[in-house]
This record gives C-alpha cells, sequence and structure tokens, in this order.
C-alpha cells in the first residue's frame, strides 16, 4: 500500500549575529518559528530545519553555551509547535546529554513526545577540538509513514 508523505525541508541561513549570543539565536528562533509557520501552509507530514540551526551565525564554543544556558527552552518550543499542529520536527541542534555536548538531530513526534535523538557520529575537527563528543550510533526510528 502506497503512503504518500509530505516533506518540508527549511533551507535557513540565519537571522544574522547580534550584539550578543543569547540575542542571536532568539533572532535565530523567532525566524525559525516564522519559516515552520510558512511551511505548515503545505501541510507536511514532517518538518526538517537545518543542521544547528538555532546557534547558526555562533562559533561551535559559543554553541556549546547556549545549550547549557537555552538548550531545553529551545526544544520545548518547537515540541510545542510539533504538538499544536499535529507535524514531525527534525531539530538539529546542539544538546547536552550526561555532561558532553553533542551536535544532534531530534526527531520530535507529532505529539510533541521526542521519538529519538541522533548524535553526529563524524563531527568536523573545529567541532572535536571545541568540545563536541561524537556519537556512536546510527539510529533508526519508527513513524506511521516508515522507519
Amino acid at each position: 500500500m502506497v503512503r504518500y508523505v509530505r516533506v518540508a525541508s527549511i533551507s535557513f541561513k540565519g537571522a544574522g549575529r547580534r550584539e550578543s549570543i543569547e540575542d542571536t539565536v532568539n533572532a535565530n528562533v523567532i525566524e525559525m518559528e516564522r519559516l515552520l509557520d510558512k511551511a505548515l501552509l503545505d501541510k507536511p507530514d514532517i518538518i526538517c530545519f537545518p543542521e544547528i540551526a538555532p546557534t547558526i551565525g555562533l562559533n561551535v564554543r559559543e554553541s556549546i553555551i547556549i545549550a547549557y544556558e537555552m538548550g531545553d527552552n529551545i526544544l520545548e518550543k518547537f515540541r510545542e509547535k510539533a504538538a499544536k499542529n499535529n507535524v514531525y520536527i527534525v531539530l538539529p541542534m546542539i544538546i547536552i546529554n550526561d555532561g558532553y555536548p553533542y551536535n544532534a538531530s531530534i526527531l520530535i513526534g507529532r505529539d510533541g513526545n521526542i521519538v529519538g535523538s541522533y548524535y553526529k557520529v563524524h563531527p568536523t575537527i573545529n567541532e572535536i577540538e571545541s568540545g563536541i563528543v561524537p556519537g556512536d550510533k546510527y539510529n533508526v526510528f519508527d513513524t506511521e509513514f516508515g522507519k
């Protein structure tokens, strides 16, 4: 049985560097929400953001600082968006897990719950030198339209 899936891939270059790293991230998140709302007009099943979208414009060390300070709030905002709009969201961002920073892609389900996370297995040299820990698995997640 064929099941068509509508995918929205958001191209996002960042909202531009602001005076502080927090202001930069807040501007990025506002722009990401605007682009997400625009993508929702096409009623996608899943919306995908680009790598480290909330911290585009920051260097890796600054992105790690933001992950400690604001990461949970950013994630919660997009979990709420997913649940409110009944859509999967792929949110790539630096996250802290067990005290270590990872370059992750988080799959948020239609209900706003986290389906799973993928930690970049082969970070760049700059990411490693800045403290990013490599992942060790290629995770696969079940959705109603496939893995």
